[in-house]
């Protein structure tokens, strides 16, 4: 794997086409004399080789890692084809199923989602939820999977959680789309704690350095469902992952945008229902004289990320995700080692 220091602010990384968002195919030597790239790394760049570097995270519980690569022939439309398909951009050895959304939020929508493997053990963790780290619901969401009225038919048990489930993710998945990042209820945390999702998300998109690339886009990012040009394409979307051996649930949101000569697109995890607790991955493509410039990263906040045990955990959270960028931009056919 190419470069892996810490130097590089995401903010520099996503600021490589600064000034360059209308202009007709910059060199790419004068792109790269805005970017944070050592010598070494231009020259791997230069020479088709792909970096992929940690970022300057948001917060002590963010992980950042992100790729750049140069493409010397193709189209922008080729490249991004990938991207924006019918299937959201998860690890795929963790993937059991998607679907995309379509139509009013309703509990119908997710009527694919069942919690399996081990259900009978997941569905008790519902039954007898609390705040914490096992699962990531607000106190209200809590609430209503406990006072679910219990059988001692345990098939009875989870036809009963998967309702209640799918009745939770329409809840969100309706609120989000009325109210973007301000509509994301917050997990309910031991100690009376909280952590939010929906702030978190806020904070990678600011880090992500858009601002200089693409500010119409991190307007309308950032303030979705306001400021979001008639020309922008959007896509929602449930997934079922396994992850560690337990069912686990997620909602994406992905937004593309034409800013100049840069196309961007955002997905957002902003709901999963343990593990981590939000993810957001970013991707610009843009033309540069030598070819098509691309610039890729995935951010993801996780708990218990502080202390000693926190630093050994950020270390092996940050190798785990500098793998899955690789295999991410691999599968999908782009930045080729």
């Amino acid at each position: 794997m190419a470069s892996c220091t810490i130097r590089s602010a995401a903010i520099a990384l996503f600021a490589i086409l600064v000034a360059f968002p209308a202009a007709s195919d910059p060199t790419l030597e004068t792109v790269l004399a805005h970017s944070p790239f050592s010598s070494a790394e231009r020259s791997a760049l230069l020479s088709g080789r792909t970096i992929i570097q940690p970022l300057s995270e948001a917060g002590d519980r963010e992980l950042a890692v992100g790729a750049a690569c140069l493409i010397p022939g193709g189209s922008v439309s080729a490249i991004l084809e990938p991207f924006l398909g019918d299937r959201p951009i998860l690890p795929e050895e963790h993937v059991v199923k998607t679907a995309v959304l379509r139509g009013e939020p309703s509990a119908e929508l997710f009527r694919g989602i069942e919690l399996e493997p081990n259900a009978a053990a997941e569905i008790a963790r519902y039954l007898k939820a609390r705040p914490g780290l096992d699962l990531n619901l607000s106190s209200e969401e809590i609430a209503e999977f406990t006072a679910i009225e219990r059988s001692r038919r345990t098939n009875e048990n989870i036809s009963k959680v998967h309702m209640h489930l799918r009745q939770l993710l329409a809840s969100r998945y309706a609120s989000y789309r009325e109210s973007g990042l301000e509509g994301v209820a917050a997990y309910a945390r031991s100690r009376g704690s909280h952590a939010s999702p929906g702030e978190e998300l806020r904070r990678s998109t600011r880090a992500a350095g858009l601002r200089h690339l693409a500010p119409t886009f991190e307007r309308a990012w950032l303030n979705y469902p306001r400021e979001v040009p008639a020309q922008a394409s959007e896509t929602y979307f449930w997934a079922r992952v396994d992850v560690n051996g337990r069912p686990a649930v997620a909602l994406v949101h992905r937004l593309s945008l034409l800013e100049g000569t840069t196309q961007v697109v955002g997905q957002r995890n902003f709901y999963v229902s343990h593990f981590f607790d939000s993810g957001e991955s970013l991707l610009a493509v843009g033309p540069v004289e030598k070819g098509i410039l691309v610039l890729y990263q995935d951010r993801i906040w996780l708990d218990d990320l502080s202390g000693l045990s926190g630093r050994l955990k950020r270390t092996l959270g940050r190798r785990f995700l500098e793998s899955h960028v690789e295999q991410t931009i691999r599968a999908l056919g782009v930045c080729r080692r």
